[in-house]
């Protein structure tokens, strides 16, 4: 019986161990708030990876959507680009005017989540 219980107990163990690590993995500031509000405002057109790949750009069909997950193109914006654009919206950076500003929707802390969770992709 003992036995048992001292199993149970390892595999419990382990399973905690393997969650919190996997926890602890998931991009950006508190990973599961920014992953939310990602799949709620910006995969439907940038995907749920981050490459410009979402729903909505079938319909969208001459508008290409930035790969958050090339290197080389996210290098050329700085965190205060991605918060202005997540902030006011694409064109406020002369991006498209398609892209919607989320000011009036989110808060500034969570902006800056949606900042580090859009470097996360291109940081796999």
């Amino acid at each position: 019986m003992q036995r048992i219980a001292l199993i149970l107990f390892i595999g419990c163990f382990f399973s905690f161990v393997s969650h919190v690590q996997g926890q602890a993995k998931l991009p950006g500031a508190k990973s599961a708030g920014a992953a939310k509000i990602h799949n709620q405002y910006c995969a439907k057109c940038h995907g749920e990876r981050g490459k410009g790949d979402g729903p909505t750009t079938k319909t969208l069909k001459k508008m290409k959507m930035t790969d958050w997950t090339n290197k080389p193109i996210m290098a050329k914006f700085t965190d205060d680009d991605l918060f202005k654009i997540v902030s006011e919206g694409g064109k406020a950076v002369g991006k498209s005017n398609l892209m919607p500003g989320f000011k009036a929707k989110l808060k500034e802390k969570d902006i800056r989540g949606q900042v580090t969770y859009i470097r996360s992709f291109s940081q796999k």
